[in-house]
């Protein structure tokens, strides 16, 4: 079968872009299944159309429009050529899908429709009234005409249908996934971690891993969080008997100037001192990081299903998580981590609770159990990957 999947920016898997990532992984393990899979990304800035960064799975790179509602000539010459049975959107609100979705009609060529979470209300919240008219105008073709949107959670879908748009296309929940799952929790990660920051001798590690959004991902939240956690925990002579030695790791790329206004926040809450804002890591880095951590929190206010939380289980990372990650109950029931409420009370509450447990070594080690068999269970990308091609054979009736 002939796939091509069309994402703005580059589809690799070294990045903090969720959506490019998991665009990777999935054209990765779909070539795996013996299909024949080509990766569009639309960016910015490049020297020469047709670049190719991978050739397993096939991933060329074209230049987008100086008019966002215009598509770059040779990337629509290139998906011609290519005569696919079947194309892939990823992501929402895109005007040069607006193009391709026209051309695609065109050319008689199906596609299907992924949105990673842009329908969510909390990512509609931002520019609401542009987006509406947007929707109204130009985005309800585009979703009309699609054989199938894929959601990544059941809240996304329920999201979706909220917006009453009376769409008939085939409507799928499956989500993004991971190579492998297997727990890596060990005092050998914590080592490793507490050499990498420059962190005191037996350190309490909290992190957080992705893009340094400030508003989108909780982090205000999530230091004064921390703050009122610290001051819970000082006892009565003034001495902070319970987290003395507590580190928060902010690690992944800066927004804008986040960096600078989550080190100003810090000050001003007076945690500067155990806050460390640090760039990104990847790879196996990444994924030892988080192994390494005593607990990762995702205290985002919207999401689609976030690939680091994911992957953080996948290593058996305890986790906390907000309800807005979509992921919430799916921990609970699984008795992988803790979930909190999206205010610095609660974020302070459940990191009370999961420190307490903590305490436990049998407790810690159960809970990286079940983290990692929740992820082997639901969330591998081979089996992910044949669940959607599944779909494209009965869109398409191409074997």
């Amino acid at each position: 079968m002939r796939i091509i999947h069309v994402v703005l920016g580059k589809a690799k898997p070294e990045t903090a872009d969720g959506v490019s990532c998991a665009v990777y992984h999935l054209a990765k393990y779909q070539e795996r299944h013996g299909n024949d899979v080509l990766v569009v990304s639309i960016v910015k800035r490049l020297q020469y159309d047709g670049e190719i960064i991978s050739r397993s799975p096939r991933v060329e790179l074209f230049a987008a429009h100086k008019v966002p509602l215009f598509l770059n000539r040779n990337a629509i010459r290139r998906l011609k050529e290519s005569s696919p049975d079947i194309v892939h959107l990823h992501s929402a609100f895109i005007p040069e899908f607006q193009v391709l979705g026209h051309k695609l009609r065109k050319l008689g060529i199906p596609y299907v429709i992924t949105p990673h979470g842009a329908y969510c209300v909390g990512a509609l919240v931002h520019k609401r009234i542009l987006k509406r008219i947007w929707l109204e105008l130009l985005e309800k073709k585009l979703l009309n005409a699609a054989k199938m949107i894929q959601f990544l959670n059941v809240h996304e879908l329920q999201d979706f249908r909220r917006l009453d748009l009376k769409n008939e296309s085939l409507k799928v929940v499956i989500p993004n996934g991971v190579q492998e799952a297997s727990n890596q929790c060990s005092e050998e990660a914590k080592r490793h971690l507490q050499k990498l920051f420059n962190l005191p001798t037996n350190p309490q590690v909290l992190l957080f891993i992705g893009r340094l959004a400030i508003r989108e991902k909780g982090l205000d939240l999530l230091l004064q969080g921390l703050s009122s956690y610290l001051s819970r925990s000082t006892d009565k002579k003034g001495m902070n008997s319970r987290s003395s030695n507590s580190h928060l790791l902010l690690v992944g790329p800066t927004i804008g100037n986040s960096a600078a206004i989550l080190n100003r926040m810090a000050k001003k809450y007076g945690i500067s001192d155990c806050v460390h804002v640090v760039g990104p890591v990847f790879g196996s880095e990444k994924l030892l990081v988080m192994a390494g951590a005593d607990i990762v929190i995702f205290p985002s206010r919207s999401e689609g299903l976030p690939v680091a939380l994911i992957e953080a289980l996948s290593v058996g990372a305890r986790c906390i998580v907000s309800y807005k990650t979509n992921m919430a109950e799916e921990v609970l029931n699984n008795h992988a981590g803790w979930a909190c409420e999206l205010s610095p009370e609660g974020i302070s509450n459940a990191l009370f609770d999961a420190i307490e447990e903590l305490n436990c070594r049998h407790r810690r080690e159960e809970l990286s159990a079940n983290a990692v068999n929740l992820v082997k269970q639901k969330y591998m990308w081979s089996s992910i990957a044949e669940e959607i091609i599944g779909y494209y054979k009965e869109i398409t009736n191409v074997e």
